[in-house]
């Protein structure tokens, strides 16, 4: 469907140009903020986006008078497309401000990264774009606010920020989808991978139970993780990246919650132990697991790793409603004759 929207192709620039020459009108902005001029291509470009959602709203893909005869959020598709278009240049041009407001600069990644995209958009869809009066510095500009976005987002809500969540926060919704332990595994099997007798087993099982103590008496976790480890890479003569249980800067596990890294009784018995229990799992064929049952809030590192998809997630109805706030303060004042011109029911699907 994203093809089938791209090849849009909308004669607008060619129309403008035949009516400015006719009325002696500047039709080449679509309003200004501030005094400043928006270019008509800006305008444009937001409303191949809109038309593009509509399309997916609708599920149209036929005809433009097919989206524009659909009702869209209660109001007709070509009215709901230009409400969308003026809103998401509100939004835009809102970010901008802010984004300079903050003194803040695209990272020479960030400005190279639009710029392929841009190039790689240009290439393949330039006679479409330029007959909808679109151009390469529109769709920069474009692009560059998604990354604009983004960087506001992190001076909010990154670590630090005005609005930035408190570790705890971050750890009540990482342990809602995610189980955190230290697993200590101890061998079934030999050298060669064969089962254990009855008897070695046994001694085994001893093994086993010996590190649940050692871990409920309060030694050192990270120091028992590591001598089960290397005990393992004795037998096995692996290497211990090979039996590391976890990241190898961490000996803490971090474990989706439904997981099939592990037996369904494993999986299933680690999520209901209560955080601070140890207890060891016998079912599986190769190994004895000891595990001391964690919390979010027992790694730290990996909270502030990840503390901006987890911000992301918890707070971008939050960011949204923020910029929205800002976009309220925008103000356009339209250029009438050149709005004319520029209508949904000029696009024709080739």
């Amino acid at each position: 469907m994203k093809k089938k929207i791209l090849t849009v192709v909308v004669s607008l620039m060619l129309v403008a140009a035949m009516l400015f020459c006719g009325c002696g009108k500047d039709v080449s902005y679509i309003g200004t903020v501030d005094g400043e001029q928006i270019p008509v291509a800006d305008y444009t470009t937001h409303m191949l986006s809109a038309f593009g959602k509509a399309q997916e709203m609708t599920e149209c893909e036929m005809s433009v008078e097919a989206v524009l005869a659909q009702e869209i959020e209660g109001m007709p598709g070509d009215q709901w497309i230009c409400e969308e278009t003026m809103k998401n240049l509100r939004e835009s041009i809102a970010v901008l401000k802010e984004f300079e407001r903050q003194g803040l600069v695209l990272s020479a990644g960030a400005e190279e990264a639009v710029k392929e995209n841009v190039d790689s958009q240009w290439k393949k869809y330039s006679e479409s774009y330029s007959s909808n009066g679109i151009t390469q510095l529109s769709l920069y500009k474009k692009n560059s606010i998604t990354y604009m976005s983004q960087e506001l987002f992190k001076v909010l809500y990154g670590e630090g920020g005005e609005k930035a969540l408190s570790q705890e926060e971050l750890a009540e919704f990482f342990d809602q989808d995610y189980m955190f332990f230290r697993m200590i595994a101890i061998l079934k099997t030999d050298e060669k991978g064969e089962p254990l007798s009855d008897e070695e087993l046994e001694e085994q099982l001893l093994k086993a139970q010996d590190y649940r103590k050692r871990l409920l008496a309060g030694e050192d976790p990270d120091t028992l993780v590591i001598i089960a480890e290397e005990e393992m890479v004795k037998v096995t003569g692996q290497e211990l990246d090979h039996v590391h249980s976890s990241s190898m800067d961490s000996h803490i596990t971090v474990l989706e919650k439904g997981s099939s890294m592990y037996s369904v009784e494993v999986t299933e018995g680690i999520e209901n132990m209560r955080r601070g229990e140890v207890k060891i799992f016998r079912n599986d064929d190769e190994y004895f697991f000891v595990v001391q049952k964690l919390a979010a809030m027992d790694d730290t590192d990996i909270l502030e790793e990840n503390r901006m998809a987890l911000s992301y997630m918890l707070c971008k109805d939050d960011f949204s409603e923020y910029i929205d706030s800002l976009a309220e303060k925008v103000e356009i004042v339209v250029n009438e004759d050149a709005m004319k011109l520029y209508d949904p029911e000029l696009f024709v699907l080739e």
